[in-house]
């Protein structure tokens, strides 16, 4: 059990060396996060299900999205909306091209 504390705190300002540049980074700042990876998200469609109707889901189900074939997809990165897209086929993979970009959230 750890013991119980009834005097105040002693707290003391910390004098932190400046930060400077190294002369080894790029001119832009966003540069510095280049190799930063992230998680792209194709979304063709979405439906909602009860959770009856997912605990009956088997091979050959079909779930119907809310979307037509035509449709333009989604595309999120890190779950965050970017992009619309057209699905194509790129050596037998499907890909994603991008057709407008999202604005930013504010």
């Amino acid at each position: 059990m750890s013991e119980l504390h009834t005097q105040a705190p002693t707290v003391a300002p910390v004098a932190l060396p400046e930060l400077r540049p190294t002369g080894t980074g790029s001119s832009r700042p966003v540069d510095v996060l280049a190799d930063v990876e992230a998680t792209v998200s194709i979304v063709a469609g979405r439906a909602r299900l009860t959770l009856a109707e997912v605990a009956n889901l088997r091979p050959g189900s079909v779930v119907p999205l809310d979307r037509g074939p035509e449709a333009t997809v989604d595309i999120l990165v890190n779950d965050h909306p970017a992009a619309r897209g057209d699905v194509i086929v790129i050596d037998d993979h499907f890909a994603a091209r991008v057709a407008e970009l999202t604005p930013p959230r504010r």
